[in-house]
């Protein structure tokens, strides 16, 4: 692989010599939300071009981050996914998620961000900081704004974050973005979230306040 180095002998620089570049992380980002497409991670990365992609996902195929479809291997439908090695880079990309969530919110620096809602299902799954109790089965649906509704099912000590509201939800939550955000990072408490309506639960409110719970730190 013939690419710029920081020559430094450090683990740091080692990985960012692989993952430093201008859209790799987003590249991982899309990949770990699922395998992809040539086509479909062009669509997704506006703005990289068809030759700068095609040399990111080189490099890291020659690393062992990424991988092909064996069974399409070529051209432009070939599929690809992140290696076993390159899933190891979830926590990384979590916690950058979760970091990047206490900065100022988007619309206060940038104009017209381009948004896109499986970006939005992935921040979710990174923004829950506990996994279920084993005994605690339920489902929440969530409304965050007018823009971002999905449901989280939690059943034997599994989450999941999945689009769309589903049917059989024991609750729904919902309230502006400002206020969702204000409760994740620890500012403003569940409890008092309701008691001043500026979250409202339709529904079992007790499920309702566990489910949310599980993004507290």
């Amino acid at each position: 692989m013939n690419k710029r180095s920081y020559g430094q002998h450090c683990s740091l620089a080692y990985a960012l010599d692989i993952i430093g570049d201008r859209w790799t992380l987003l590249m991982i980002r899309e990949l770990l939300i699922g395998e992809s497409r040539y086509k479909d991670l062009l669509s997704a990365l506006q703005g990289i071009g068809t030759n700068l992609l095609a040399k990111r996902l080189q490099e890291l195929i020659e690393v062992g981050v990424v991988e092909k479809d064996s069974e399409q291997p070529s051209g432009r439908n070939a599929a690809y996914r992140l290696t076993e090695f390159g899933l190891g880079l979830r926590p990384v990309v979590f916690e950058l998620i979760r970091w990047g969530y206490r900065l100022p919110p988007f619309d206060d620096v940038m104009e017209g961000p381009t948004s896109n809602s499986r970006w939005d299902l992935l921040a979710v799954e990174a923004l829950r900081r506990h996994a279920p109790p084993k005994k605690f089965n339920a489902c929440c649906n969530f409304s965050v704004g007018e823009a971002l509704q999905f449901h989280l099912r939690c059943k034997n000590g599994v989450a999941e974050v999945l689009p769309a509201h589903a049917e059989d939800a024991d609750a729904t939550i919902s309230g502006d973005p400002q206020d969702h955000r204000a409760v994740v990072l620890g500012e403003l408490s569940i409890a008092v979230a309701i008691k001043q309506k500026r979250l409202t639960v339709r529904g079992d409110r007790a499920k309702a306040m566990r489910m949310m719970a599980l993004f507290q730190e």
